[in-house]
């Protein structure tokens, strides 16, 4: 199924839904892809949200913004269920990824200083924090169909690292060239 990150949008499990973002400020949309329905809005962050994902089932949508905030959302009734807000350093950008861990509570995130965390929103802690081999941010990323492994890599760094997501062991990092 297609759940990963898109510039453009995000499908739902299933293929029927459509979730984009309106652009500077504005909500969350999320469309009925075979009838064009606008179906609801999340509203919640002040800046454009890029990346976004649904979970397995398709009944949440994490959401990352500029504004710096992660954000999850229930696609049923449209309202915010969690809230990350990412401090940033002046100047730096926040280059980011979000997915969902298999278990549908914990979401893989990027942070600042080329750190990826995992958060569980439920409990509204971080579990887990890895160091990437480099002092820059990952900007992307998959977890494994069995949640045990992610690999998390920066396109612009030409850098690759892979972990276990249970104990933060690092499997494999590297640079390769372009």
């Amino acid at each position: 199924p297609a759940t990963g990150m898109d510039n453009l949008g995000v499908l739902d499990p299933s293929g029927s839904l459509l979730a984009t973002n309106y652009g500077l400020g504005g909500p969350i949309a999320l469309w009925g892809v075979e009838t064009g329905e606008l179906l609801r809005e999340f509203r919640g962050h002040s800046d454009i949200a890029n990346p976004m994902a649904f979970n397995g089932n398709g009944s949440r949508l994490v959401s990352h913004s500029r504004d710096r905030s992660y954000s999850i959302w229930d696609v049923e009734t449209g309202s915010r269920v969690g809230t990350l807000d990412v401090p940033l350093p002046v100047g730096l950008d926040l280059q980011s990824c979000a997915v969902f861990l298999p278990d549908k509570t914990q979401v893989m995130v990027a942070f600042p200083d080329n750190q990826i965390a995992i958060w569980d929103y439920e409990q509204a802690v971080i579990v887990r924090r890895v160091q990437g081999p480099k002092p820059e941010t990952f900007s992307s990323g998959r977890i494994r169909p069995d949640g045990a492994l992610v690999a998390s890599w920066s396109p612009e760094l030409s850098s690759l690292l892979s972990w276990n997501t249970a104990t933060g062991e690092e499997y494999r990092s590297g640079s390769f060239g372009v």
